[in-house]
């Protein structure tokens, strides 16, 4: 999926980047955004030499919450796997990265600030909490000054057939998706309820607070409650 140059609010999808294995893959990729949010997705970078669940262009002005960020391919050769990819090469980084679950990843978190970083654990990853969400005195551009958001993530060593009920469906083959069933089999709290309550919290800055996706049911139509699920969808 791409956006462009707009505001969007992505919200509870299944998202897979491809099987492209000598190419590169993302699942989501958004750039030039204001005021977005990406909350409850459960997104999969896909199988290429390079794959990211999510890649943010320049101007990160994105709320990141609630989703499950993995890459399952390897590549040939497997290079750079991250959960979230960020080409901006200002000190920018997005309003709030929140109650994520990511796994299966070489890096956590890429940004080519700090002379092209990698996060590798969330502990790296959560430390960026605070960090001005860009560098412009004057705040002129597309995004917001204030401090970010960066919290609460985790990471998990469940495969995925311990956390989806039925990861690569009845035909055995992950890429070729529509099969799949990507509901939670897990019960673990911190997956099952660690969500941000969506509908009551605000993400963004201090100066310029944005909805966090108010989600009130998941990809089904299920209520979310005040703990919800991460991902799409919600444990029943």
């Amino acid at each position: 999926m791409y956006r462009y140059y707009a505001t969007a609010m992505v919200l509870n999808n299944l998202l897979l980047g491809g099987d492209e294995v000598d190419g590169a893959c993302v699942g989501l990729l958004l750039d030039m955004m204001t005021s977005s949010t990406v909350a409850h997705n459960t997104i999969d970078g896909g199988n290429c030499k390079d794959a990211y669940a999510i890649e943010l262009g320049s101007n990160p002005d994105v709320s990141i919450v609630n989703n499950i960020l993995f890459v399952t391919g390897a590549g040939t050769p497997a290079t750079d796997r991250f959960g979230i990819f960020e080409v901006a090469e200002d000190e920018s980084i997005p309003l709030a990265v929140k109650n994520n679950l990511i796994f299966s990843v070489d890096a956590m978190y890429h940004t080519f600030n700090d002379g092209d970083t990698n996060y590798r654990t969330i502990e790296e990853m959560d430390a960026l909490d605070g960090r001005e969400t860009q560098r412009d005195p004057n705040c002129s551009y597309y995004w917001e000054c204030g401090a970010s958001q960066v919290e609460d993530n985790l990471t998990t060593a469940l495969s995925l057939d311990e956390l989806f009920l039925d990861a690569d469906g009845p035909d055995d083959d992950l890429y070729t998706f529509f099969d799949n069933n990507w509901r939670l089999k897990t019960r673990e709290p911190a997956i099952a309820e660690g969500g941000l309550d969506t509908t009551q919290a605000l993400c963004g800055t201090a100066e310029s607070p944005v909805s966090c996706g108010d989600v009130t049911g998941d990809l089904k139509g299920i209520p979310r409650p005040g703990t919800p699920s991460l991902g799409a969808y919600q444990v029943e």
